[in-house]
């Protein structure tokens, strides 16, 4: 029970910033996402044994959620935890999706922005500029169905970091806590939308794809991934809201 205790506190304190912090706050997620993002990109653009490389890739891109939870900025993947508190009736719909409108603009807005730095910078190596190409030709591929799946199990795993970072009590431990569960999402492959928010447009950009062609792409990936991790965030959290009410017949 001082799990969700300790979680609804920390989901109400998303909700006491203003809407002007907020989104401050959440377009520094969206950076920070976009950095790890970024390291993956360009860990996984040398050559060597795939496998190793991936895995070493998604280890740098939990770089990006350890920067989110200690500078106690908002990312929308991980305030979907805000569910568990709605279920425990600590936190009103209304207050979760003011939260979730204004996080994930700022979210947005913030990866979208380091996808055009990224951009300017990376633009003339080939090996990153076709690596990040592949990426967002790869994301863009996806049929609505595998893509909602890779991001409900995304969000899951995400929100189990989240969720550990908030219950452990030492940094060390909290680090750890993150580092697990972001890594086998990213070695596996499964879709984050914010990410994708950097993925997608610096592939493309990398790509010189018209307009048109990488907004409609952009689109049919961002619509099935937001749902399913909203779906996973959803799961997770409907786990801990049960776990707590097992907890409690048992004691009594």
């Amino acid at each position: 029970m001082q799990f969700l205790m300790n979680l609804n506190i920390a989901m109400r304190s998303k909700l006491a910033d203003s809407n002007l912090l907020m989104l401050k706050r959440s377009f520094f997620a969206g950076c920070f996402i976009a950095t790890g993002a970024l390291l993956y990109s360009l860990m996984t653009s040398v050559s060597g044994n795939e496998a190793f490389i991936r895995l070493f890739g998604a280890l740098l891109f939990t770089i990006g959620l350890i920067l989110v939870y200690f500078m106690k900025v908002q990312l929308f993947t991980g305030n979907n935890l805000m569910l568990a508190s709605w279920l425990d009736k600590k936190i009103s719909a209304k207050e979760i999706f003011r939260n979730w409108f204004i996080v994930y603009i700022g979210n947005f807005f913030g990866a979208f922005f380091f996808a055009v730095m990224a951009f300017l910078i990376f633009s003339n190596i080939d090996q990153v500029a076709v690596r990040l190409g592949a990426i967002a030709e790869l994301k863009g591929s996806y049929q609505f169905g595998t893509a909602f799946m890779k991001a409900l199990l995304c969000n899951f795993l995400v929100c189990m970091a989240i969720f550990l970072a908030i219950v452990l009590n030492t940094k060390i431990k909290k680090t750890i806590g993150i580092i697990i569960p972001i890594t086998i999402f990213v070695f596996m492959g499964f879709e984050h939308s914010i990410a994708n928010m950097f993925f997608i447009p610096v592939g493309f950009l990398s790509n010189s794809l018209d307009f048109i062609t990488a907004s409609t792409l952009f689109v049919n990936n961002i619509i099935p991934v937001t749902l399913g991790n909203i779906t996973g965030g959803f799961i997770f959290s409907l786990l801990i809201f049960l776990s707590r009410k097992r907890s409690a017949r048992f004691r009594a």
